[in-house]
This record gives structure tokens, C-alpha cells and sequence, in this order.
């Protein structure tokens, strides 16, 4: 149902789209790549443009957990599933590196931001993350965006903003794939992207040509 939702959802909108890329399971280390769990599988790819930044949407599904249940001498096993949505938004200049999250993944021995805003500090983690850096790219309109949006969980990854969502039935529709991507057009606009500019060549110095003494001509 998820692949031919999308198949039909990137043929009308002009967008390219996979029913599976094992080549993006290995390219982030961020939530929720980075938690725990086999039969890892990335699937409903699509690929495009949104107001100008292009991006990749597609669904990442584990297995966290394995309990197996005894009856008498007979052992079965009941699998966890776990389905995130994620997706990236390239951006237009490269950033230094920042992961926040939500309390819904396993993330209780990371720090929590350290803003002004306690509430908001109390309901996020950071997860290898300069907390300087953090307060710097956490301004009072990135975490009101972020609280009104329920943008709870991103990294910046050099020029790529990864946003991941727990959906409630484990299938995130067309519908929701557009709007999430608007909310996200409107948190990249907001974020302070002077924080990855390189540093500015120094101005150029005119160098003007050594002067050489040429040797007297000899007289006759």
C-alpha cells in the first residue's frame, strides 16, 4: 500500500521514486539510524524538489526486539517492528553538526539542551552535540517553529537537515508526506545558517612585480 501510495504521489508531482534503497541505510549515523535493531529496510523512496530545497522521503524499518515465549517445550518468537518516516532536506550551506530529539527514542543517558527555556529543555535531548553550539542554533524562533510545527526530532549533517517521525499507524500518507515537507521548508528558513559559513578569504593584495637590475651593456 505505502510503495504504490508514493509511486502515484511522484508520477503526479514530477518526483522520482524506489520501493527500496539499501544504499541509505549506511549514510547517517542520527536517530533512528542509530538505535538499535536488525532487518533494517529503507522503502517508499521519493525523491525531488519542494519550494526550491530538494529532498528524499522514505520509510526506515527495524526490528528492536525479539521475545520469545515458552509453552511447555514448544518456543515461539514475537517480533518488534519499529517504522520511522524520515526525511532529508538539503540545504543551502553546509552546517556544523547538531542532533535533537524527543523523549520517544531510547535516548535517556544524552544531555538535554541547556536554553533559557526549561520546559523545552526538559522534553528534548541532544545527542553528540556541542551544547554552545546547540544554543546557538536553537533561537527563540527555531523552538517556537519547532513546538508549533511538532518538530521534534532532526540533525544537520553538513549541507542535509534529517528529520525522523514515529507515525501513529506506522504509514505516513501522501498527505502527511506534503506537509511535513512545507514544515520543514519553514524550519530551514529560520535556521541560522551564518553558523556554517566558511570563514572569508582575506582581501587580495595587488603584488607588484620584483624589481630585477638588469645588467649594464657593455660599451665598445
Amino acid at each position: 500500500m505505502t510503495n504504490a501510495e508514493r509511486a502515484h504521489l511522484a508520477a503526479e508531482l514530477r518526483w522520482q521514486f524506489r520501493p527500496n534503497a539499501p544504499d541509505l541505510l549506511e549514510r547517517w549515523t542520527v536517530v533512528p539510524f542509530n538505535q538499535r535493531g536488525d532487518k533494517r529496510i529503507a522503502f517508499g523512496v521519493i525523491t525531488g524538489g519542494f519550494r526550491g530545497l530538494p529532498f528524499t522521503m522514505f520509510d526506515f524499518h527495524r526490528r528492536p526486539k525479539v521475545t520469545a515465549v515458552h509453552r511447555g517445550t514448544k518456543v515461539s518468537e514475537t517480533d518488534t517492528i519499529t517504522v520511522d518516516s524520515v526525511w532529508v532536506i538539503a540545504l543551502p550551506a553546509p552546517m556544523p553538526y547538531f542532533s535533537i530529539v524527543s523523549d520517544v527514542f531510547d535516548t535517556a543517558a544524552y544531555p538535554e539542551p541547556t536554553t533559557r527555556d526549561r520546559k523545552f529543555n526538559r522534553g528534548h535531548k541532544l545527542i553528540a552535540t556541542d551544547p554552545d553550539l546547540a544554543v546557538q542554533v536553537l533561537t527563540p524562533k527555531i523552538m517556537s517553529t519547532m513546538r508549533r510545527l511538532k518538530l521534534h526530532t532532526w540533525a544537520l549533517v553538513g549541507n542535509e537537515l534529517i528529520y525522523a517521525h514515529h507515525p501513529t499507524f506506522t504509514r505516513t500518507k501522501p498527505d502527511g508526506i506534503i506537509t511535513t515537507l512545507g514544515n520543514l521548508a519553514t524550519l530551514v528558513s529560520h535556521l541560522p545558517l551564518h553558523l556554517g559559513h566558511p570563514a572569508p578569504p582575506p582581501p587580495h593584495q595587488h603584488q607588484w612585480p620584483r624589481y630585477e637590475p638588469q645588467p649594464t651593456p657593455p660599451r665598445y
